[in-house]
């Protein structure tokens, strides 16, 4: 977390972006020289700079965005020239590298020159500097007349910011000035070149790009991002990474560029010519599942994606916001409107985002490098070639002793289901808080299901677990004493828990009493075990009006495959 002793006067200063006037920019320029924090634009994203040569400015700095420790900075210089102190030698390479990329967003790691602060390098005999290719900061840069160590200007772990309202947002009272000249142009941040070994190693995927690099330079390896986990590790060119090479670069060593909302990525299906359809199936299949675990979703996707899910049915009982952050096949695009996208999802107070990533090549590396890491989970919609596994998602209806309530509502539920089309997407099941032993369900509750056609002949009642809570999608219980059963049982299933009343949108009861039970709880179904046939009967309506408002709830999610468009099998047709 950031310092809370917001105890500074940020001033706000607004500069022409394309020709900043120095006048309106030195007395920041002088701030910083003496040792204060300002924010400023780059071609990038938005940069927290102190003095690299002062101690006590970059402490300053990592005290203001609460930043790890062991988390570099990089320096920004005004000029190539202005290297030559900070590094104790300019390899070939380097130069070249600097003659065509300077400015811009690539920075090169070279050894430390003792005039870099320490603190910089967190120890490190190295040091990442960089030439950024914006006019302000620049001009901020050459009036200062010192070298700037700049992280982004966000809350350690926050998406970085590419507009300065954001940078303030995170950061009002914690530093001096914040110069704001519109939005960044590239988005993501600079990449991060190690040139101190025999080899070249992208620790970090940035503006420049690994094909842009290898033109120059042939031989380069990159360094294994959490986007790839799901791959094998290794392979050409691909470098797995260690500890002591993740510690020469910023943003490799901890969680980072992360909304407050679970994040979870689908890496786009580029293998196939229908890839862009089964990546739009994968998404609004997440999409649906999250939504039917009681979760609110916000979706960052191609504009392709995005006019797939427009066309999704009916989102008005439950709005779905989606966000199309640039075309599939224009990463910069979409690099460009990244970290915003998070922040605005943020911001709408979302539970989980499903971003969809890029292709891996060129600029979509660094897009999807930003948001491996910031992910909880990835999903890769082509994994070995192929669709992704279809198997429905659970939902575990609970009662006491899994003998009558639960297993007619699995029963009941499983049918809804079928009869929706939702049979591939969801199975349900039953479990009980207190089952004595396994046994089968009550001779009531097998009679009432065969009435309405369904099969509880082979049913055995089994204990609810913790292990199976958590491999649960949603998690379905017939009173709220149940709810806290489960609860007590696994903490961790708390945003996917709720009574089967209330999740249909009926907390507090419909229709009749069960029998003639005179207080229950608003909400709950009665247990009707020992009243007699016709409890029971009146026990599954109750449970049957409420299963067909969850089944409504998600139908309204999806029938995925009809949303989005895959073709109907062999004489069906779209129902209106």
């Amino acid at each position: 977390m950031a310092a809370t002793g917001r105890s500074r006067r940020t001033k706000v200063i607004r500069v022409d972006a394309g020709r900043p006037d120095p006048s309106v920019i030195r007395e920041a320029a002088h701030s910083l020289a003496c040792g204060g924090l300002v924010v400023f634009p780059t071609e990038t994203v938005y940069g927290l700079g102190a003095d690299a040569t002062d101690s006590r400015a970059v402490r300053a700095v990592f005290e203001a965005k609460g930043r790890p420790p062991d988390n570099p900075l990089i320096v920004h210089i005004w000029s190539p020239e202005d290297i030559a102190g900070l590094v104790t030698e300019v390899p070939p390479a380097a130069a070249g590298l600097m003659s065509r990329f300077w400015p811009g967003p690539l920075s090169l790691v070279l050894r430390r020159a003792a005039r870099v602060a320490e603190e910089v390098s967190r120890g490190l005999d190295t040091v990442a500097v960089r030439m950024p290719a914006h006019p302000v900061a620049l001009e901020l840069i050459r009036l200062a007349g010192v070298p700037v160590a700049a992280p982004s200007a966000n809350v350690s772990g926050r998406p970085s910011p590419t507009r300065a309202a954001d940078a303030l947002a995170d950061l009002d009272g914690l530093v001096d000035y914040v110069l704001d000249a519109g939005p960044c142009p590239v988005g993501v941040e600079s990449t991060v070149l190690d040139l101190t070994g025999p080899v070249p190693v992208v620790l970090r995927p940035g503006g420049v790009t690994v094909e842009e690099l290898r033109e120059v330079l042939g031989n380069v390896q990159v360094l294994e991002g959490p986007a790839t986990r799901t791959r094998p590790p290794g392979g050409p060119g691909v470098a797995v990474p260690d500890a002591e090479a993740a510690a020469r670069s910023p943003g490799l060593r901890h969680r980072h560029y992360a909304p407050r909302a679970r994040l979870v990525l689908v890496l786009p299906d580029t293998r196939r010519p229908d890839g862009p359809e089964r990546t739009a199936a994968v998404v609004a299949r997440v999409v649906a599942g999250e939504r039917a675990s009681g979760r609110t979703v916000g979706v960052a996707c191609a504009r392709e994606t995005a006019d797939l899910l427009g066309r999704a049915g009916d989102w008005r009982s439950e709005p779905l916001p989606v966000v199309a952050w640039g075309a599939r096949n224009e990463p910069g695009e979409i690099a460009a409107r990244l970290f915003a996208v998070l922040r605005d999802l943020d911001r709408q107070g979302v539970d989980v985002i499903i971003a969809e990533g890029s292709s891996s090549e060129g600029l979509g590396r660094a897009v999807n490098d930003r948001l491996g890491r910031a992910a909880a989970e990835v999903i890769e919609a082509g994994d070995d070639g192929g669709p992704p596994a279809e198997t429905p998602d659970t939902i575990l209806l609970i009662c006491s002793g899994n003998t009558c309530r639960s297993p007619m509502a699995a029963a009941i539920l499983n049918d809804h289901l079928r009869r929706a089309g939702l049979d591939r997407a969801y199975r349900a099941e039953s479990a009980g808080v207190f089952v004595p032993a396994a046994g089968p369900a009550s001779p009531e509750a097998v009679q009432v299901m065969a009435e309405r056609g369904l099969d509880l002949g082979n049913h055995v009642a089994r204990q609810v677990t913790a292990e199976l809570l958590d491999r649960t999608r949603l998690i379905l219980t017939m009173t709220g004493a149940h709810k806290e059963a489960v609860l007590a049982l696994a903490p961790g299933v708390a945003d996917r828990v709720f009574t089967l009343k209330g999740y249909a949108g009926d907390g507090a009861g419909s229709g009749q009493d069960v029998g003639s039970i005179a207080s229950r709880a608003a909400g709950d179904i009665s247990d009707p075990i020992g009243l007699g046939l016709e409890v029971y009967r009146e026990a599954a309506d109750e449970i049957e009006k409420a299963v067909a408002r969850v089944v409504e709830r998600l139908t309204n999610l999806a029938d995925l495959r009809e949303l989005i468009g895959e073709p109907e099998g062999p004489g069906e047709e779209k129902q209106p």
